[in-house]
């Protein structure tokens, strides 16, 4: 059966698709995210090596 939403009819390659970009788009934010976390733990790390110092 087909899936009915706001009056579009999805064939099941565009559900693929859709699927695929999705899923690359959730990789990419968490890669960015991870990437952001490791940046800031660099950066309190050097901030605290400069307080010691």
């Amino acid at each position: 059966m087909r899936e009915v939403k706001n009056g579009v009819i999805l064939s099941e390659e565009e559900k693929r698709r859709r699927r695929q970009r999705s899923l690359a788009l959730a990789l990419v934010l968490g890669a960015l995210v991870l990437l952001f976390y490791v940046i800031s733990i660099i950066k309190q790390g050097a901030a605290l090596n400069a307080l010691h110092s």
